[in-house]
């Protein structure tokens, strides 16, 4: 019994962390974003600004696939509601990155 509160904890202490990562992850994109638009940019080679943009998308991906690991792990009903609203919030944000880097 006491291994299976372990684990139970571990699972918890996974997602937090890959729910905590993916959320990071979503702020870098948003950041590296407002760098394109932001004034200072035009200063910026347009290496520098493809940059900006690959790591946005990179971003972006990297906290989807953090978020799909924990989906398909072995979630209980109120982690799989946790991961979903992570989820959906991520989609908004790719959809943000995707229209201002077009």
């Amino acid at each position: 019994m006491q291994g299976t509160m372990s684990e139970a904890t571990d699972d918890h202490t996974i997602l937090a962390h890959c729910v905590e990562r993916a959320a990071w992850h979503c702020t870098r994109a948003l950041a590296c974003v407002r760098q394109v638009q932001d004034p200072w940019a035009r200063r910026l080679t347009p290496v520098q600004h493809r940059e900006l943009r690959h790591a946005a998308l990179q971003h972006v991906l990297k906290a989807h696939d953090l978020l799909l690991a924990v989906q398909h792990g072995d979630c209980n009903r109120q982690q799989r509601a946790i991961v979903a609203s992570q989820l959906e919030q991520l989609d908004t944000v790719t959809a943000y990155v995707r229209r201002e880097l077009q």
